[in-house]
């Protein structure tokens, strides 16, 4: 594979009221033993994924911005649209018009997410881990349903931890030196702050 290892990220999400913003960015050390013969496309899938560097020099970007409110219901759906998040980038069955989107707060600490789709299940538990609300952990679920033999497979299981940085310019000096340590390049770097 062309990136090696976890990937580092930033991420600012704010919840007012009925409405959920969220900010993503991850960032993907190179692989010096990458297998460079592989195509660009292959390892840049996505729109929201950034790669215009070297095999096994360079890392890469990818990026998740998100807008939701809360539906009539009450229930933890919460309503999206991809007018309001035009960098998702996805098409077809995983557009997302096509997907169920839920956020329900369990306590003072605990969120459950889960992005439902034709061919998708993405669930998270995030939690506080301290008093204070500056650092957490969350584990993420994805499942892959292949309608056509019923069944329903996990193909991926991550565990983050988070750390709240104290300011504005701390948040953007911790991710410039994140850049320079995966070697990102400039058009590789997402815009500060995100706003598209």
């Amino acid at each position: 594979t062309y990136f090696v290892g976890s990937d580092f990220g930033f991420m600012n999400q704010t919840i007012v009221g009925s409405r959920t913003y969220n900010h993503r960015i991850s960032i993907y050390p190179p692989n010096p033993d990458a297998n460079c013969s592989l195509p660009v496309a292959t390892v840049a899938m996505f729109p929201t994924m950034s790669f215009s560097g070297m095999c096994s020099l360079n890392g890469m970007t990818a990026r998740l911005e998100g807008f939701g409110t809360s539906s009539p219901e009450r229930d933890g759906s919460i309503v999206t649209t991809t007018k309001l998040q035009p960098n998702v980038g996805l098409v077809g069955p995983e557009a997302d018009e096509n997907v169920e989107y839920k956020l329900i707060p369990i306590d003072g600490n605990t969120m459950f997410g889960s992005a439902k789709s034709e061919m998708h299940l993405v669930t998270e538990t995030f939690s506080f881990t301290n008093d204070e609300k500056t650092t957490a952990s969350a584990v993420q679920d994805v499942y892959m349903t292949l309608p056509n033999i019923n069944t329903t497979t996990l193909v991926r299981s991550t565990r983050m931890a988070f750390t709240k940085l104290p300011d504005t310019q701390a948040f953007l000096d911790a991710m410039q030196a994140q850049y320079v340590e995966f070697n990102i390049t400039p058009s590789d770097q997402p815009q500060m702050p995100m706003t598209k």
